[in-house]
């Protein structure tokens, strides 16, 4: 019978004719199929925050456009705000970046405004770009491999995003 593995490391996938191989192929790791941080007692992997010349041209066009369809980031409360007409009333909705700091707990806040019976599937297309957008990849630092991960989304806010969002709003007040 021939297996097929995946590294949560290093991401290589690879057949075998073990029911569990040693270390994985390409980086060697005992460890493939082991969490980071299992053996710490640390929840998720650790954050590497991307300096200024790490963060994309376009990323920073996108952050400092600060539009997604009806959705608009508020950088003094790191969350996403909605306001919409529906029928004969406005209603609005705010999603909030800091508690979504592991995959479970951002998916929960998408069913929660996929249940709105005023929101339409353009407004969720559009808060699952915002949330790539300016979180980055989030299948890499919330979920990857299908693992729930924990990661600090208010330090992330603070240190990569805001930098971003200041310089427009200073400029915007003068």
């Amino acid at each position: 019978m021939i297996y097929r593995y995946s590294c949560i490391r290093c991401h290589h996938e690879w057949p075998s004719k073990q029911e569990r191989p040693r270390v994985c192929p390409k980086c060697k790791s005992p460890w493939w199929d082991t969490p980071r941080g299992v053996f710490k007692g640390n929840k998720g992997t650790p954050i590497k925050f991307p300096t200024d010349q790490e963060v994309s041209e376009e990323l920073k066009k996108r952050i400092i456009h600060n539009q997604w369809g009806r959705w608009r980031y508020d950088p003094t409360t790191h969350c996403l705000h909605i306001r919409k007409l529906y029928r004969t009333a406005t209603h609005s909705y705010e999603v909030d970046l800091d508690r979504c700091d592991t995959g479970s707990k951002l998916l929960d806040w998408i069913y929660q405004v996929k249940n709105k019976n005023w929101i339409s599937p353009d407004d969720i297309s559009s808060l699952v770009y915002a949330v790539e957008d300016i979180l980055g990849s989030v299948q890499g630092t919330l979920c990857s491999g299908g693992i729930n991960h924990e990661f600090n989304t208010s330090v992330y806010l603070y240190q990569t995003v805001d930098p971003i969002l200041r310089p427009k709003q200073s400029k915007d007040k003068k």
